[in-house]
């Protein structure tokens, strides 16, 4: 999308990496828009330094994000891992940035690079400098953009791990508190319109992430940009991808422990994207570990992947990867059991099975191509089989900027 808005549209893009610990070089796909298209990857905090204080910091953000960078050498990077360690402990982030980068600094940001639309991913306002960013724009009259980062995949209950915990939905009318906002389906702009976002600010768009358009274009950037993961001989090989939300710690266990060991598997983990935190200590187990890698370039790895709510778990449904989704597990509903666009086994007896047919007798795994199907229909085409996703997306920022005219469509 921000390849099309660049190359079609005409339309300059800025990209600003609002985290104080990812760097560029965390990311394949910042790599690439830096490397293979020329866009500008930056931290507003070394983009706008107004005062002293403001360039120190910013050094020594610059000097932590530097600490994974493969163009420096290994002297470097140890020194700019122990430095910066020494630094976000004695300087935390988030109790110096009320003071550095309030109102006033988010204002002289966007004044320096002359924006005419902020987007963001799905971020709350509490995030990071969010809201000093959106406290600025109400001044400065810049209409606000936010995009769905993933996919909600729970059918029914709380969404979220806070609303969970709190027995309640989230004011998400006050942590979504932009002009717009894109969910990619109409049951999850019920759920945050009960949670307090205004139904008319709601654009029910599907998923830019798995239209087919970029996935058939990021699996080969993935790939590329990957390490290849070895691939044993007569095994089958397993990725499990875990997400916090619901799991059940002791059989997520007991299911780790199984595929470690068992004598018929290559066992990779992947962690959550956003923090690598996982659900469970994986400490000493027997398998291939792989946090922040891509999910395209994993699935393409793997022969069937395991897992419940995360939403990385749509890639190898709509790549037709059997994907194996243990309820014993985790008991929160999901569109993947709604819809049987997943093999659901309910205990390990069944998982063991399971995974035995799909590496001896893969002609007996179930066919799930029509989950499959209304799974992108409700998750990829908002509802709308057959939606161009990505033009859509590319006109609702076109309609912002005043490129095109609203419809009123859109909404619906």
């Amino acid at each position: 999308m921000i390849e099309d808005l660049v190359t079609e549209e005409g339309v300059p893009v800025l990209v600003f990496s609002l985290n104080p610990d990812y760097g560029v070089n965390d990311n394949f796909l910042l790599r690439y828009l830096r490397d293979e298209r020329g866009l500008e990857i930056q931290s507003p905090y070394s983009a706008y330094q107004p005062t002293l204080i403001h360039k120190l910091y910013a050094a020594l953000l610059t000097l932590h994000q530097s600490r994974r960078d493969p163009e420096r050498g290994l002297a470097y990077r140890t020194v700019a891992t122990v430095g910066s360690a020494i630094a976000k402990r004695l300087l935390p982030f988030n109790l110096l940035k009320e003071q550095l980068y309030d109102r006033s600094w988010a204002a002289g940001f966007l004044k320096l690079i002359g924006v005419e639309l902020l987007v963001f991913d799905w971020v709350k306002r509490s995030q990071y400098v969010v809201g000093s960013l959106l406290d600025a724009v109400e001044v400065l009259e810049i209409p606000t953009l936010a995009l769905p980062h993933g996919a909600n995949l729970i059918s029914s209950g709380f969404r979220s791990t806070l609303d969970a915990r709190n027995q309640r939905i989230e004011n998400y009318g006050k942590h979504w508190d932009f002009d717009a906002v894109v969910v990619q389906n109409p049951v999850f702009a019920e759920y945050v319109v009960t949670g307090g976002v205004p139904e008319d600010r709601l654009h029910i768009l599907g998923s830019a992430r798995y239209c087919p358009e970029w996935m058939n274009k990021l699996l080969p950037l993935a790939v590329h940009a990957e390490p290849s993961l070895p691939k044993a001989s007569n095994k089958l090989r397993v990725l499990l991808i875990d997400k916090p939300f619901g799991t059940l710690p002791d059989e997520l266990k007991k299911t780790v422990d199984f595929l470690a060991k068992a004598d018929f598997v290559q066992f990779a983990i992947k962690p959550p994207s956003r923090n690598n935190m996982g659900t469970i200590d994986y400490s000493g187990v027997d398998a291939i570990f792989v946090p922040g890698s891509s999910t395209p370039a994993l699935v393409e790895w793997a022969d069937v992947v395991v897992g419940t709510v995360s939403s990385a778990l749509v890639e190898p449904v709509l790549r037709g990867k059997p994907l194996l989704y243990p309820k014993y597990m985790n008991p929160t509903p999901t569109l993947f059991e709604d819809l049987e666009a997943a093999w659901v086994v309910h205990d390990m007896d069944e998982l063991r099975t399971a995974l035995k047919i799909i590496h001896a007798s893969p002609e007996q795994v179930p066919d799930l191509s029509r989950g499959a199907d209304a799974l992108a229909q409700e998750i990829v085409y908002g509802g709308l089989e057959g939606r161009d996703v990505l033009s859509r997306y590319r006109s609702l920022i076109l309609r912002m900027i005043g490129r095109l005219q609203m419809d009123e469509k859109e909404h619906q």
